[in-house]
């Protein structure tokens, strides 16, 4: 319970910093004016680096959910060992090769969080000089206040933000070259760095642009080096990330249903798990549809990311709330959510939502509801409600993604 007291009372804490931070981000703005290096320089030391300082060197905490897998990849990455072959990864072929360069310097699973904190900054200040016309400084502070970058970072250490990370190479390629087939080099720098996940926004992309021949030629120029040599050392044990989609978790639309109809959702089955998987690529490519000849690709491809992501979430029975950290930034960035209480409200029930439900999710066994019955007790019924929660809040920005005019 301890660990469910710190994030509850954490979140709380920093979303009412973020409050502040809205509140007050006139002045906020005006401050920083002409400095915003060096304030941003200032809020990535207390807001990342110092806490880190504190939890893991001071405190010695020690780091766990997913570091302790990245870790153990890490180790046999270093040792030389080949990804998929000779240990199991979901994760895309090099990115336990880059989570190993760290522990050359410390042998450390602490060095594996602090890899994830530069690399979010780093990730944070691209974003940054991308949407430099467009938004003030004060969108750092709450970047870096939400709960979910500060948890998921700080404590738990997660690489979604990776993702976003390629995503904005692709917007800046395309913005730079307006050529196809670079886009297509750089979406599939997200498939060898990040996760397999990456490739679930190709098909909409794929639809969205004009020459759809230099896209796919892009694609396979990265693509088929990687996979030959996939096949040829490991077999087709790169296929492992498919097959975790079975396994079902939560939140997400059948973990909502399964107490009340667990005769018909079936959660774990197969058909359930390609009910989610082509149900993605037909929702988004009828986005990209939608606005194909509408809105340039600066537009799209933000309102895309989310949509994918978010939907993945409702649909996917193997989903789990951290995934929201993919478009976290995504959403500060580009979607306007700081204009209106509404906005801001929703968005902070988000955050908090996000961070509880998983921690009582794991602290009380990680249960599949599904009976009324199992919602009797106080604990199972408020995970209950976070999960109905979050894939509400869900719903409003899928809505948001695709009926606003303008992101940002």
């Amino acid at each position: 319970m301890s660990v469910l007291f710190v994030k509850i009372t954490l979140s709380l804490i920093l979303l009412a910093l973020t409050g502040l931070v809205i509140k007050y981000q006139n002045s906020i703005n005006t401050l920083t004016e002409g400095k915003e290096v060096q304030y941003f320089l200032s809020a990535s030391l207390v807001l990342r680096i110092i806490p880190f300082i504190i939890i893991f060197i001071f405190l010695n905490v020690s780091p766990h959910s997913d570091v302790i897998m990245f870790m153990n990849w890490a180790v046999s990455a270093k040792s030389g060992h080949l990804v998929y072959r000779d240990f199991d990864s979901p994760y895309a072929p090099l990115f336990s090769y880059i989570t190993a360069l760290p522990l050359w310097l410390w042998d450390s699973d602490k060095a594996i969080i602090a890899l994830m904190i530069v690399v979010e900054l780093v990730v944070l200040w691209c974003t940054c000089l991308f949407y430099r016309s467009t938004v003030k400084f004060h969108v750092v502070l709450i970047y870096l206040l939400l709960p979910i970058s500060f948890v998921l970072t700080v404590l738990g250490g997660q690489e979604d933000i990776w993702m976003w990370g390629i995503a904005l190479l692709a917007l800046w390629v395309n913005r730079k070259y307006k050529n196809d087939f670079i886009l297509g080099i750089a979406l599939a720098m997200g498939l060898v760095f990040t996760k397999v996940l990456f490739v679930l926004v190709i098909p909409a992309v794929f639809i969205f642009v004009k020459d759809r021949v230099k896209l796919v030629a892009g694609l396979l120029t990265i693509g088929i080096p990687v996979l030959g040599i996939l096949i040829w050392k490991s077999g087709f044990a790169f296929l492992l990330p498919i097959q975790q989609a079975n396994d079902p978790r939560t939140p997400n639309f059948w973990t909502i249903l399964n107490p009340f109809f667990s005769s018909i959702v079936h959660l774990g089955s197969k058909p359930l798990n390609w009910i989610g998987l082509i149900s993605i690529p037909i929702s988004t490519c009828l986005v990209a549809l939608k606005f194909r000849d509408k809105i340039d690709f600066q537009d799209f491809f933000p309102r895309l990311w989310v949509f994918t992501y978010a939907w993945m979430m409702i649909s996917q029975q193997s989903s789990l709330a951290n995934y929201a950290f993919i478009y976290a930034i995504t959403l500060v960035y580009t979607a306007n959510l700081f204009n209106d209480k509404k906005s801001i409200i929703i968005f902070f029930i988000f955050n908090f939502a996000i961070i509880v439900q998983p921690a009582i999710w794991w602290n009380i066994g990680m249960p599949l509801f599904s009976h009324p019955s199992d919602l009797a007790s106080t604990l199972p019924f408020f995970e209950y409600i976070l999960e109905i929660v979050i894939v509400s809040c869900l719903v409003y920005y899928l809505r948001k993604m695709v009926k606003s005019p303008v992101l940002s």
